[in-house]
């Protein structure tokens, strides 16, 4: 997928968008039970300052995307994403991560 963007979107947005779409309906094959694991993992390190937040975020939102109800499918998570978004220091990380605890 990363060759397709970086030759140019115009040209392959239908190859691009199938991708995606494809990688919707595989995060949505994962059980709601290994997404739950796989969000707890990414909050824990969300609090870990050596780990970048961005790219964490980028993932904890497309399995935010994914789900019908995230504030019921991970709502054991909510309150410690409240805190990393405390925590941080970087505005749009936590700008970001208030929405995530509000969506749903």
């Amino acid at each position: 997928m990363d060759s397709l963007v970086q030759s140019g979107l115009r040209g392959h947005s239908q190859h691009i968008w199938t991708c995606v779409q494809t990688l919707v309906i595989v995060l949505r094959s994962v059980s709601v039970s290994e997404r739950q694991k796989c969000v707890s993992l990414f909050v824990k390190l969300l609090l870990d300052p050596s780990f970048p937040k961005r790219k964490v975020l980028e993932k904890l939102k497309m399995l935010w995307i994914v789900d019908a109800n995230p504030r019921r499918t991970y709502a054991d998570s909510l309150q410690q994403l409240r805190i990393a978004a405390k925590s941080t220091t970087e505005a749009d990380v936590q700008r970001e991560l208030y929405k995530l605890v509000s969506v749903g």
